[in-house]
C-alpha cells in the first residue's frame, strides 16, 4: 500500500501530518474496537495495519498488526509526558491494558484529563480501579517493547471509551 491509498482509508488529505495521522488512526482503531466481529473486522484491522505501515513506519523497523506499534513512534513526535493507568493485583502494581485479538496493548494518553476520564470510567463499569501516572514516552515504549506490550497511543483531542467487560489474566 503506497502513501495515497493509505490516507485515502483513513480520509486524510495528502499533507497530513504525523500527528493526523496518529489522531485518525486512534478514532478508526476506536471504532473498529467497538464493532469487531466477523470477517469484516479482520479486513478492516488489516487495512488499518497496513495503512499505518505505510504512513508510519521508519524504514527497516518490523511491522505486525499490533505488536510492533511501541516502535512505530518516534519520541520526538510525543509530548514531554504520557498518563497511563496503573492499578493494583493482588499486592503489586500492575499497568492497565486492553486485549485485542492475542495482544496486549498499554494505553497512553497523551491528555491528563482524558487519562483521569477513562480511570473514571472504568471504575463506574466495575472493571477495574485504576488510577492516572505521568511517565517520559521513551520509557513507556521501552517498557512495552521490553514486555512485548503493543502501544495505543491515545492523541489529546481524543476520548477513549473502556471495553464493555474485562478478561481475567489480560493485562487489565
Amino acid at each position: 500500500m503506497n502513501r495515497q491509498e493509505a490516507l485515502a482509508i483513513l480520509q486524510l488529505p495528502a499533507t497530513a501530518d504525523s500527528h493526523a495521522i496518529r489522531a485518525a488512526l486512534f478514532q478508526h482503531y476506536q471504532q473498529l474496537f467497538a464493532d469487531h466481529q466477523g470477517p469484516v473486522w479482520v479486513e478492516h484491522l488489516r487495512q488499518l495495519t497496513q495503512a499505518r505501515d505505510a504512513l508510519l513506519v521508519r524504514k527497516g523497523a518490523l511491522a505486525g498488526p499490533l505488536a510492533q506499534s511501541a516502535r512505530l513512534l518516534q519520541t520526538k513526535d510525543l509530548p514531554r509526558a504520557v498518563y497511563v493507568l496503573l492499578d493494583r493485583h493482588d499486592q503489586s502494581e500492575t499497568i492497565y491494558t486492553l486485549r485485542i485479538e492475542d495482544q496486549d496493548l498499554v494505553l497512553a494518553f497523551e491528555n491528563e484529563f482524558t487519562a483521569r476520564t477513562y480511570a473514571r470510567a472504568l471504575i463506574q463499569k466495575e472493571l477495574s480501579t485504576p488510577w492516572c501516572e505521568s511517565f517520559n514516552p521513551a520509557e513507556i515504549i521501552e517498557f512495552c517493547e521490553a514486555a512485548g506490550y503493543g502501544l495505543l497511543l491515545v492523541p489529546a483531542q481524543q476520548m477513549a471509551s473502556p471495553p464493555l467487560g474485562s478478561v481475567d489474566g489480560a493485562g487489565q
